[in-house]
């Protein structure tokens, strides 16, 4: 099946009521315009709304990325920090939402920095900074951030991310 089609009715799915993950139409035609494949190796899988691991992480399911994405509210004008790139998809879409250049993203596995930095050029969106960090450290010599978005659940952020994050900025996370 088409891949343009299959995200479609993905992003569908998130707006519709029943699920009502992604409300703001500026996430949905980031996440429309995304090709989720790059990011996932199992294709039968990139359009699924289910977590899965790959390489040592996990991956989020589609409606788990747009409840963060769409807590995070960001704007054209954000520079965004990523705490555990993971794949990198979650990166892409935040650089449709702002651009290339103002999302930068840190995972502590090297591993997983290079597969990120891969799939965000295969997917077109090579300009999308990953470094490989301590991601409670943060990446000081950017901040300050408006948006910092962390993808593993805490239980509090961790200070050096507070520091990090503009006056008026916005933190988002899983708690757990």
């Amino acid at each position: 099946m088409d891949p343009v089609v299959l995200r479609d009715d993905m992003v569908d799915s998130l707006e519709h009521e029943a699920k009502a993950v992604v409300r703001s139409d500026r996430l949905g035609v980031a996440m429309r315009s995304v090709p989720r494949e790059p990011f996932v190796e199992d294709e039968s899988l990139a359009y699924a709304d289910r977590s899965f691991e790959r390489l040592g992480t996990r991956v989020l399911s589609p409606s788990s990325a747009g409840r963060l994405l769409e807590a995070l509210g960001t704007r054209p004008d954000n520079t965004v920090l990523v705490v555990g790139s993971g794949v990198g998809y979650t990166a892409a879409v935040l650089a449709e939402l702002t651009d290339e250049a103002s999302v930068h993203a840190v995972d502590i596995a090297r591993r997983l920095v290079y597969e990120a930095r891969s799939n965000l050029a295969s997917a077109g969106y090579p300009g999308v900074l990953v470094d490989r960090r301590d991601g409670a450290r943060g990446l000081a010599e950017y901040a300050p951030y408006d948006r910092i978005l962390i993808e593993a659940a805490a239980i509090e952020p961790p200070r050096a991310l507070l520091e990090q994050l503009a006056p008026e900025g916005r933190l988002v996370m899983p708690l757990g």
